[in-house]
């Protein structure tokens, strides 16, 4: 018996592997067969080598490299573009453009005259950078409504906290909501 059941296990093993061999081969047909279908319907080209000068590829690599060709030539007549731009500034801009930020400065040294009372300039240049950073003061009127503001707040704190103790400090527990989701009506 036990030879009968080996024996026909390998008989089983051989139709497995014949089934399987001739599966591969109908399905590579097939797909052959696909294939050469959709060539002739015009809906799948034919594989074309990149090196034929009528292949799209080809086209295709030789437009690419024109416009890259293009693109650096481009670059290089913006940055040149860029240089000249610069020099007419400096040659015809030059001196509008020192005379105001040498009027911006001495702005700054009469300010800072005015503001300390002092006949002596400033210790540091670094501080004319910082000189528009400082915020103006504020006028009487902008005072007074900013100390309402504040008053105002420090009332309504206030009133938050007798509130809070007149109830009693006791909190009450609130029940969580049971939610569901509502594609499947889960319960979560």
């Amino acid at each position: 018996m036990p030879s009968l059941l080996c024996r026909n296990s390998k008989i089983l093993l051989f139709k497995i592997t014949v089934v399987s061999f001739r599966g591969f081969i109908a399905r590579e047909t097939v797909e052959k067969m696909r294939e050469d279908e959709l060539i002739f319907l015009g809906m799948k080209r034919i594989g074309e080598d990149p090196k034929d000068p009528n292949s799209t590829k080809f086209k295709y690599e030789q437009n690419r490299d024109r416009r890259k060709d293009l693109q650096d030539k481009y670059e290089k007549d913006l940055e040149k573009a860029k240089e000249d731009l610069k020099d007419q500034i400096k040659k015809h801009e030059q001196n509008d453009i020192k005379e105001t930020l040498l009027e911006e400065r001495r702005q700054w040294i009469r300010d800072y005259i005015e503001r300390f009372e002092k006949n002596q300039l400033p210790k540091s240049y670094k501080e004319f950078y910082k000189w528009k950073d400082v915020a103006k003061p504020l006028t009487p009127e902008e005072e007074e409504a900013l100390r309402k503001e504040e008053e105002d707040k420090k009332k309504e704190a206030k009133k938050k906290k007798d509130a809070k103790k007149a109830g009693g400090g006791k909190k009450k527990k609130t029940e969580t909501p049971v939610r569901k989701c509502p594609s499947c009506l889960i319960v979560s």
